[in-house]
């Protein structure tokens, strides 16, 4: 999960990683979100949206904005609207549930999520026919990524405590305290392996449908996977804090040990081998991709694109063209009608082309106010969230990007730039380009009972086209008098602000925070919480 505190508590803005740590995360009421870097070129930013008690219906809009410094390129001339879409992904989806490892081993706990399937089949209906396979495969799906996401938050939560990251009000874990959170963490790693291999032994069958066979080998394997990596993760941390746990370490590697041969036992490729060439090791990150995508099915939703803005567009167009076609007519009406000119005379045919000229230009002029004026009334892109094999909507979605200049800005996002007095400084010689993207989702309570996380990606590749070399060697006078040439970083810092309101309960309902980027030609260096 996003929020790092219970899902309604008030604004709280507070980082739960440390500056050059690359992930930022506070959390606001009803919504949670994070922001880290997600591969050398791109950030991605997660958001988390959660209908409060008593509340059907929710609006909430996500402003970030974009300050960019000047030599890199990216301005109204040179990077456009298509061109910032086509550099952000993004994808909406449920939340996973996150239970403690102890209770997913537990099939009978009343919130596990094969709890409904298990209860289907003690109830003897059939598996075969494409409601029950359906149902089937979706249970095992939404189970494997509840697993992975308690794996995950466990871990994190395990490390960040250890390691002492994040608020100073969090508690803290002594070295004793860390070595039983890690000894209960494999132990539940061990536990629910062993409880889904038993629950796959009792589903498969001759008559099982293939594709509840197939599910349950992808998931097996899958979850083998995660479950290895979480181990290596342990085993670092492990190392890092220099605590005695040896004991706990050599148990972690017999359990990763026990994985790689269960799966070379069942002819799975997903492993990899240091003395084999990349060929041979391909398949293991391509494999484990296909699974991942696989398990993650279960909760991603289909956005449903709508043709709004580009059919009042041709009405636009269509008025454009009327509205030229009329200047025209009535310019050759009155020169046929008032003026002594013949059809077809010199002066006619002079009168006719320069109306046809301006007949052009008024068109062309009325489409672009219109477009613009469109622009103010209409989002850029509208989307309709449906979930998959459900009749009606779960909410909609709407997104805008636009240039705005600094004394535009509201206060409070233009206060937040110019918080530290050196950020002046860079206002001085040449002003930052200010890009704004503009995101709302409005849902719908009788479709969301949990809650729904947006996943936003967006790449820099383009803003390094311009930068200069990553590193640039700077004389450094030794105490010895002997100079020293040390190679320093050349980097660019992209600040971004974000804001986000909660439309339904209004303007009280907002929080501000702001991030960094650090780029160098290479790619993204980090992302930290500035400010």
């Amino acid at each position: 999960m996003l929020m790092a505190e219970p899902a309604h508590l008030q604004i709280a803005p507070a980082p739960a990683h440390a500056a050059g740590h690359g992930r930022t995360q506070w959390a606001l009421r009803g919504v949670g979100w994070r922001v880290e870097q997600h591969d050398r070129s791109r950030i991605e930013l997660k958001l988390q949206y959660a209908l409060p008690p008593g509340r059907r219906k929710a609006h909430y809009r996500v402003d970030l904005f974009f300050f960019v410094p000047p030599n890199l390129g990216i301005n109204p001339r040179h990077y456009d609207r298509d061109d910032f879409y086509e550099d952000l992904q993004t994808y909406t989806r449920y939340g996973a549930p996150v239970l403690p490892l102890g209770s997913l081993a537990d099939f009978d706990a009343p919130a596990h999520p094969l709890a409904p399937l298990l209860g289907w089949m003690k109830a003897g209906a059939p598996l075969d026919g494409q409601a029950g396979v359906g149902k089937l495969v979706h249970a095992l799906k939404l189970y494997a990524a509840a697993t992975v996401e308690s794996l995950d938050e466990e871990r994190k939560f395990l490390s960040d405590q250890s390691l002492h990251v994040g608020p100073p009000d969090r508690p803290r874990l002594s070295s004793a305290e860390t070595l039983q959170r890690a000894r209960l963490f494999t132990d539940g790693v061990q536990n629910n392996l062993a409880a889904f291999r038993r629950l796959r032994a009792r589903l498969l069958h001759p008559k099982l449908d293939t594709r509840v066979a197939t599910a349950l080998v992808a998931i097996d394997e899958y979850l083998s996977l995660e479950a290895e990596e979480a181990l290596f993760k342990i085993i670092a941390l492990l190392d890092r804090l220099k605590v005695d746990g040896d004991e706990l370490s050599a148990h972690a590697r017999a359990l990763i040990r026990a994985e790689l041969d269960y799966r070379s036992e069942l002819g799975l490729p997903s492993r990899v081998s240091p003395d084999a060439d990349e060929a041979s090791n391909e398949a293991y990150q391509y494999r484990r991709g296909v699974l991942k995508k696989f398990t993650a099915s279960a909760l991603f939703l289909n956005l449903q694109g709508s043709r709004a803005r580009s059919r009042v567009g041709d009405i636009i167009a269509a008025v454009a063209a009327g509205l030229a076609m009329a200047f025209a007519l009535t310019v050759a009406v009155v020169s046929t009608r008032y003026t002594s000119w013949s059809i077809y005379s010199m002066q006619w045919i002079v009168v006719a082309v320069i109306a046809y000229m301006f007949k052009d230009r008024i068109k062309e002029w009325a489409r672009r106010l219109g477009s613009t004026q469109l622009s103010r009334w209409l989002s850029d892109h509208r989307g309709i969230l449906r979930e998959e094999g459900v009749r009606g909507r779960v909410g909609t979605v709407c997104e805008t990007h636009r240039y705005v200049r600094m004394d535009q800005l509201e206060r409070g996002i233009r206060n937040i730039r110019m918080a530290d007095p050196f950020s002046r400084l860079e206002q001085e010689h040449a002003p930052e380009w200010v890009m704004c993207y503009a995101r709302e989702i409005r849902l719908r309570g009788r479709r969301v009972e949990v809650p729904l996380t947006d996943i936003l990606r967006y790449d820099f590749d383009r803003y390094t086209k311009r930068m200069d070399d990553p590193k640039h060697p700077v004389p450094v006078l030794m105490p010895d008098d002997k100079i020293r040439t040390v190679m320093t970083p050349r980097i660019y810092r992209v600040n971004l602000a974000l804001r986000i309101t909660d439309l339904t309960q209004g303007a009280d309902s907002t929080v501000h925070a702001f991030a960094r980027v650090i780029l160098t030609s290479k790619g993204i260096r980090r992302v930290e919480l500035a400010g």
